[in-house]
């Protein structure tokens, strides 16, 4: 799965189909271009629905990185570069 844009004005429509996406368990972050608190908020809803498993995330921007360890929710993920 990839996303250009994880904003407030988009993660609506997302969410919409969140069933369809929170099937898989690996996000690619290559084409990540705009990520704000609502992004964010969508991922970490992302990956409490995996259970016992964190959600993979690939290619990861720096703002991510800094994002996630800035939170302290390198728990939910399992950053893959």
């Amino acid at each position: 799965m990839q996303f250009e844009k994880l904003s407030f004005d988009v993660v609506p429509d997302i969410y919409e189909k969140k069933d369809q996406y929170f099937k898989d368990d690996c996000v690619d972050l290559k084409s990540l271009k705009v990520i704000d608190a609502a992004g964010m908020a969508f991922l970490v809803k992302w990956a409490k629905s995996r259970e016992d498993r964190k959600l993979k995330l690939l290619n990861i921007p720096s703002d991510v990185i800094n994002l996630i360890k800035t939170y302290r929710l390198n728990v939910l993920f399992e950053i893959v570069n």
